[in-house]
C-alpha cells in the first residue's frame, strides 16, 4: 500500500436482509486528512464504518490499514489496528461515570490490582480540559445531557490514541463554539498524522474541516471531490440525484383568531423559578429557539407532562388539562416526538408496524386482541405515505437509518390521529432529503388543520419554518418575533442582549 495511505477498500459489498446497503465500492483516507463522507440515510455510510470499525463483517472486499491487510473482527480488533469511531448511536455505559466511560476496557489499576478511581478522575479532567470541554469526571452519563455525552464519546475516541478515527454525526448536538474546539483538536492530530473520516449531514461544516468529500447514494459512491473543487449545492444535488432549489417549501399564510389549539399560561418547572406562557393556533408552526443549556427540551418535556411542574396550567382548544401526565396529553390529541428518538421513543428490536400501531392499540384491537389484517393495513398505508426505505414494515427499527426511524415515530402519532404535535429536534441527525421530506409532512399537518410546536437548534430551519419564534436563555422566555421580523441578526441578539 503507498505510504500516504491509511486506509484503502476495494470492491466492498455488503448485504441485510432484503437491503443491499453496499454494491462494491472503493473508498481510500490519506494520512493526516479529513475524508468527508456524505449521503442521504440509508446511502450506506454507517455500514462503512461499521465494517471499517469491526462491528460488521462485509460479504466480499479488501481493506488495508497501514501495513495490515484484512478487516477486523470485531471493534477491539479494529482498536488494536489503530481504528477508533465515535458512533452516532451514543455507546456509553449510562451507569458508569465519565471517566469510567473513557477508561473502560483500559482501567488505571493500583499495585493490588484495583481499580484507582482517583487516578481515571483526574486523567480524564485533564483530558476534557486538554480538548477545551468542561465536564466533571465524576458526574453519571445517565444524568447528562446529550450534548455533553457526544463530548465524552469524542474525548474517549481520542484517548485511545487512534491512528484513524470514524466521527459519525459528531457534531450533531454541539454548538457553535464546541464545534470549533473539535475543528481545533481535528486540525492538531492531522499534523501527527491522524486522520479522519467524517460523516455528517451538516453540509456546511465540510468547507470548514474537510479535505476531500465522497458522495454516496443507494449503496454506491456517486462522486469523490477536493472540497475546494465542489460547492455545497453540487454536494446536495449528488447526494439527492436533483436539484433542491426550494428547502424549505412555501406554506399558505393564514389569519389566527379564536381560542389557541395550545396555551401555556404561567409554567414553572421543578427546580426552577421562571414561569413560562406561550401559545400555538391551529394551522401554525411556532418554534423556540436557544442555546444549548436554555431549557427548550425541558420545557416540551414538562408541556408533555413528563416533567414536573410546580404551577401553571396548560390548555388545549380552551380546556385546562386534569393534570399534566403524557395519559392526559394523549387523550387530548397532543403527542410528543423526543430528542433522543432511538432511547426515548422507539423500540429498536421490534418492527417498524409495531412501533407504528403501538399507541393505537386500543382502537386496533376487540376484546384484548389485535385485528392483525386491520394494523397492516393502516401501517401499509402510511408507509407508502411517509415513503420508508425500505418499505419493510416487519424490518425492526433497529435495522432502519435515522431519517426512516423518525418517519417511523412520525407515522405512530398520524396513526393516532394527532392534533398537536411537540417536535424536539426533528431533523437531527437526518440527511437533507429527510430533512425536506420532514418539512413537507409539517406543512401537510398544517394543511390539516393541526398546531405544530418545534424546538431545534437548527437556526436557519427555525426561520425557515415557523411563524412565530419564541426564544428561551436560561429557563426563561425572552423573546418573541413573528415570521416577517425574524433574523439570524434579531434573533442572536435577543439571547446575547440578555446577557
Amino acid at each position: 500500500m503507498p505510504q500516504d495511505k491509511a486506509l484503502v477498500i476495494k470492491n466492498l459489498r455488503k448485504s441485510f436482509p432484503g437491503v443491499s446497503a453496499l454494491k462494491g465500492i472503493s473508498f481510500d483516507l490519506n494520512v493526516g486528512e479529513v475524508h468527508v463522507l456524505v449521503g442521504e440515510n440509508g446511502a450506506g455510510k454507517s455500514t462503512l464504518a461499521k465494517i471499517i470499525s469491526g462491528s460488521c463483517r462485509p460479504d466480499e472486499g479488501e481493506m488495508w490499514i497501514f501495513d495490515h491487510r484484512g478487516f477486523p473482527e470485531n471493534p477491539n480488533g479494529a482498536v488494536k489496528l489503530g481504528i477508533a469511531m465515535v458512533q452516532q448511536d451514543l455507546n456509553l455505559v449510562p451507569e458508569l461515570d465519565v471517566a469510567g466511560n473513557i477508561f473502560l476496557g483500559k482501567e488505571i489499576r493500583s499495585s493490588l490490582n484495583m481499580v484507582n478511581v482517583q487516578a481515571m478522575a483526574a486523567s480524564t479532567s485533564k483530558i476534557l480540559s486538554q480538548l477545551g470541554f468542561s465536564l466533571e469526571s465524576t458526574r453519571q452519563i445517565k444524568d447528562l445531557r446529550p450534548t455533553d455525552k457526544q463530548i465524552v464519546q469524542i474525548a474517549k475516541a481520542l484517548f485511545f490514541e487512534a491512528r484513524v478515527i470514524i466521527l459519525d454525526e459528531p457534531t450533531a448536538a454541539l454548538t457553535s463554539q464546541e464545534f470549533e474546539h473539535l475543528k481545533s483538536i481535528v486540525s492538531d492530530l492531522k499534523k501527527k498524522g491522524v486522520s479522519f473520516i467524517y460523516i455528517s449531514h451538516r453540509l456546511e461544516e465540510i468547507k470548514e474541516i474537510g479535505d476531500r468529500v465522497t458522495i454516496m447514494r443507494d449503496g454506491n459512491i456517486v462522486l469523490s471531490s477536493n472540497v475546494s473543487d465542489i460547492t455545497v449545492k453540487e454536494i446536495v444535488k449528488g447526494m439527492i440525484g436533483q436539484d433542491m432549489s426550494h428547502f424549505f417549501p412555501e406554506r399558505k399564510k393564514y389569519a389566527f383568531f379564536g381560542v389557541p389549539a395550545l396555551e401555556v399560561r404561567d409554567v414553572v418547572r421543578k427546580g426552577t423559578k421562571s414561569s413560562i406562557s406561550l401559545h400555538v393556533n391551529r394551522k401554525e408552526v411556532v418554534g423556540i429557539y436557544g442555546l444549548v443549556g436554555s431549557g427548550r427540551s425541558e420545557l416540551l418535556r414538562a408541556i408533555y407532562g413528563l416533567d414536573p411542574v410546580t404551577q401553571g396550567e396548560v390548555m388545549v382548544d380552551g380546556h385546562k388539562l386534569a393534570s399534566l401526565k403524557p395519559r392526559q396529553a394523549l387523550r387530548h390529541g397532543m403527542v410528543l416526538m423526543p430528542e433522543e428518538r432511538k432511547y426515548q421513543g422507539l423500540f429498536l428490536k421490534h418492527s417498524v408496524c409495531h412501533n407504528s400501531s403501538i399507541a393505537t392499540l386500543g382502537r386496533l384491537s376487540t376484546l384484548g386482541l389485535v385485528n392483525v389484517k386491520q394494523e397492516k393495513a393502516e401501517v401499509g398505508l402510511l408507509s407508502d405515505k411517509l415513503r420508508f426505505n425500505p418499505p419493510n414494515i416487519h424490518m425492526p427499527v433497529g435495522n432502519m437509518s435515522g431519517g426512516n426511524q423518525q418517519k417511523v415515530l412520525m407515522s405512530r402519532w398520524l396513526i393516532r390521529k394527532a392534533r398537536i404535535f411537540l417536535l424536539d429536534e426533528p431533523t437531527r441527525g437526518v440527511d437533507v432529503g429527510a430533512k425536506a421530506e420532514m418539512y413537507n409532512l409539517i406543512n401537510e399537518l398544517i394543511e390539516g388543520d393541526s398546531a405544530v410546536l418545534v424546538v431545534s437548534s437548527d437556526l436557519p430551519e427555525i426561520l425557515g419554518i415557523c411563524d412565530r419564534i419564541y426564544v428561551m436563555k436560561d429557563g426563561e422566555m425572552i423573546a418573541e418575533f413573528a415570521k416577517e421580523d425574524a433574523s439570524q441578526e434579531a434573533i442572536l441578539g435577543s439571547i446575547y442582549e440578555a446577557s
